[in-house]
């Protein structure tokens, strides 16, 4: 197993055999939060691209039975953690899409997400130094890297 540092951010790199084992992947395969909950997900391969669509996008403080809350676009700086929230639709088999955050157009953290229904509402978080003010944006790319959808937001000055 791998463990990808990110400032601000750790994420461990794996996937689960069929026997329930966590094993390395330079694919990945989780999140921190899947691992964790002892969730088995599937492996897909980087060249299998399950055409899907975003329903929705936010940018909040929190996720609560599977909702934004306190959705926005100007957050202030002691936010602390920020989560972006999508809503997928579209996809017949399971398949996995990426968050990538980025602050004043430098890449932050970049989050891989099971989907595996046709409506499936997944987050990611991100942890918010004060002093990481200014232009946010989270990109939203299926596993081909094709940009699915965007929000930008900004975190306000002192």
């Amino acid at each position: 197993m791998r463990s990808l540092m990110i400032p601000g951010l750790a994420i461990l790199v794996g996937v689960f055999s069929g026997a329930g084992q966590l094993v390395p992947s330079a694919q990945g395969g989780g999140s921190p939060a899947s691992v964790a909950a002892g969730v088995i997900l599937p492996q897909v391969h980087q060249n299998e691209v399950v055409e899907v669509e975003i329903a929705r996008v936010a940018i909040a403080r929190a996720v609560e039975n599977r909702e934004p809350v306190d959705a926005g676009e100007e957050f202030p700086p002691d936010a602390e953690r920020l989560f972006c929230f999508v809503e997928v639709r579209g996809a017949e088999t399971e398949t996995q899409i990426q968050h990538v955050w980025y602050w004043e157009g430098r890449e932050m953290a970049r989050i891989e997400l099971p989907v595996r229904s046709a409506r499936w509402r997944t987050w990611s978080s991100k942890r918010i130094l004060e002093e990481w003010t200014g232009s946010w944006r989270v990109d939203i790319l299926d596993m081909g890297g094709a940009t699915l959808g965007s929000a930008s937001f900004t975190v306000s000055a002192p």
